[in-house]
């Protein structure tokens, strides 16, 4: 059965979800949040390359990261769709300053190696992979269907607002408090930078507790976590948008986000610069992905479509076959930014386009398979650090790019039904679960 169309306006506005209260105390909240992660990535990516020197042992970190969606992601989804999300939400936040503390107090005795980076991603990871689904679930329950896409994009505006301050104050921090005493000092330093990461989740905790939020009604009693989760695949092999959707997700995923946790590798081996560098780098990344998602959340309904999302991706392509081919900070600066332009832009679309394809009761569900696809990442990262290791990492992005134009030409030809795709019908969990 056809879901109704968008009123035409209604939610098209920039801040228009920035109006309603709830939404906008969890956007600050979440604001935090996302801060916190993008200073502990430049902060987490400096100590290791100058611990280690080695593109690999970068991928190993983000992969200790990423590997608890694999195992957590699909029950997170069930968590999300059968408990009070906000609930699950402060926890996470908690567990996460305390844990950031702990890497905090580790760092400041100088003693902290891999081992300690790798034991605290799969913390980290893990939370967040438990976290999330109930995150994005509980933002269409916040603002209604009319504004879906502008909640989502700004939403991910949040986030690459903390990619434009959160590198280039880290970066700034870890340069001041270090400067080029070498790996010992970069630990005393990043002890002091994790602190800050620490308060910060807290605020997060805080100010999520502080949203007013009242859980939907579960429609049919709880069954065993197994037989929802088998309902939820059910559910996406029943919606072909979906299927495609997630496809395409997954392969631009792989072959395009691996380049911002390459970028400490491509910022000392090809660039020669400093934590300055990678700050700038990230930021600037960031900034170009801000422009996307505002963009999206400016956007008509019926330019919300699969073709556009393509497009998007052609232009990430292209942006980071000239970062891989640049020699400067400056020229690398700027493609970055197109970079994040691009992928916001995609991912914006895609992300939205899943939201309004999804029937509500599925969303927790279906949400916790996106972040699978987040944890599958680690396919398209090693072999790249593998390559990297054996040929440079430019050499590494420049095949990366190159696979990735031949992601998008693929989708376009191979994914018909997503071309056009703008609101899609939906199928009901009673009839995915038949």
């Amino acid at each position: 059965m056809a879901r109704p169309a968008i009123p035409r306006g209604e939610g098209e506005t920039l801040l228009a979800s920035l109006k309603l209260p709830a939404f906008r105390a969890l956007w600050s909240a979440n604001l935090a949040a996302t801060f916190a992660m993008q200073m502990a990535q430049v902060a987490r990516g400096w100590v290791i390359y100058a611990l280690t020197g080695s593109p690999l042992q970068l991928a190993w970190v983000m992969l200790s990261f990423l590997a608890p969606t694999l195992v957590l992601s699909l029950p997170a989804g069930v968590l999300a769709d059968r408990m009070n999300k906000k609930r699950i939400l402060v926890l996470a936040q908690s567990m996460n300053a305390l844990s950031t503390l702990g890497l905090a107090s580790i760092l400041a005795t100088g003693q902290a190696s891999l081992v300690h980076f790798l034991v605290f991603g799969v913390l980290n990871g893990s939370v967040l992979a438990l976290s999330m689904p109930a995150r994005q679930a509980m933002i269409p329950e916040l603002v209604g269907e009319a504004r879906i896409f502008n909640a989502m994009s700004l939403s991910s505006a949040s986030m690459n607002l903390s990619r434009v301050l959160g590198p280039a104050l880290a970066g700034a921090l870890l340069a001041y408090l270090a400067g080029a005493e070498g790996a010992d000092a970069s630990q005393a330093s990043a002890s002091q930078v994790f602190l800050l990461i620490a308060g910060l989740y807290a605020l997060a905790a805080l100010g999520t507790q502080l949203v007013r939020y009242e859980p939907p009604p579960v429609a049919k009693p709880a069954r065993a976590v197994g037989e929802e989760i088998a309902q939820g695949l059910r559910y996406v092999r029943a919606v072909p948008a979906l299927r495609g959707l997630m496809l395409t997700a997954l392969l631009f995923l792989m072959l395009g986000m691996p380049m911002q946790f390459l970028m400490p590798a491509f910022n000392s081996d090809v660039l020669g610069a400093g934590p300055e560098g990678l700050g700038l780098l990230t930021s600037a990344m960031g900034g170009g992905a801000i422009l996307g998602s505002l963009w999206v959340a400016r956007l008509r309904a019926q330019h919300r479509t699969g073709r556009a999302m393509l497009a998007s991706a052609l232009l990430w392509s292209g942006a980071l076959l000239l970062f891989a081919l640049t020699q400067t900070v400056v020229w690398a600066a700027l493609a970055a930014a197109l970079v994040g332009l691009g992928s916001a832009l995609f991912m914006a679309l895609n992300n939205g386009l899943i939201q309004t394809v999804v029937e509500p009761a599925m969303r927790g569900r279906v949400m916790s398979m996106v972040m699978l696809i987040w944890g599958a990442m680690p396919l398209g990262v090693l072999p790249l650090s593998l390559f990297a290791e054996a040929f440079g990492i430019a050499a590494a992005l420049g095949l990366a790019a190159l696979g990735l134009v031949l992601a998008v030409l693929l989708a376009w030809r191979g994914l018909p039904d997503l071309v056009p795709l703008g609101r899609a019908p939906g199928v009901s969990p009673a009839d995915a679960a038949n």
